[in-house]
């Protein structure tokens, strides 16, 4: 049928409990959009670091980064240029 669209099957990532914000962006300065998701009730941020080949997204969970407090929400911004 043309025009006619397809979807790979779904792809869960493991985040905290209370997954409450995301923000998308490069993190690692590779070009690719990472995301990293804010976890209420969990202290600490995941993060997920975009492995994409030939333009398909490819995401590998990293480190989560522990806060020590509620994160709610996430930002990113360029801080140094």
């Amino acid at each position: 049928m043309p025009g006619s669209i397809s979807f790979a099957a779904r792809t869960d990532y493991p985040t905290g409990q209370y997954p409450s914000g995301i923000s998308i962006g490069d993190l690692d300065g590779d070009t690719w959009q990472d995301i990293i998701i804010s976890n209420d009730n969990s202290n600490y941020l995941s993060i997920f670091k975009n492995n994409a080949i030939a333009g398909n997204i490819s995401l590998t969970s990293i480190n989560n980064l522990i806060t020590g407090i509620d994160a709610k929400d996430v930002i990113l911004t360029d801080i140094d240029g």
